[in-house]
């Protein structure tokens, strides 16, 4: 048997094994989430973002003083103020933050203890 023949066994192999992985994605539920695996990749990145947004906006205080920097001199004092209300967002950054944990350990339960067949 040739090398090319090989290569060519083992990137069969690969392929098999890549579309087993997808199917079980496809398929299998996360307990407690009611979404599948699949689901889950694109929910935890979209619960992520969230979060760090959340994170920004509780930082910020609800009024703010804008520093005109040096290059500019001028009597007027401007401010921003925030348009919602923080304790909310801080409260929606905790709910975040926790749905964000149970679902990264829902996922990596089922990582480390669901085994499944590939036919290979």
């Amino acid at each position: 048997m040739g090398w090319f023949r090989i290569i060519n066994t083992i990137e069969m192999k690969i392929i098999r094994l890549k579309h087993s992985i997808s199917r079980f994605n496809l398929t299998t539920k996360v307990p407690g989430f009611g979404m599948t695996i699949d689901e889950m990749l694109v929910y935890i990145p979209q619960q992520t973002a969230l979060k760090k947004k959340l994170d920004k906006m509780r930082s910020l205080l609800p009024k703010e003083r804008i520093n005109s920097g040096f290059s500019r001199t001028s009597n007027f004092i401007e401010y921003n103020y925030c348009n919602y209300d923080v304790k909310k967002v801080q409260s929606d950054f905790e709910e975040a933050s926790k749905r964000l944990a149970e679902a990264q350990m829902a996922l990596d339960r089922i990582n480390t203890t669901v085994e499944f067949e590939a036919d290979v």
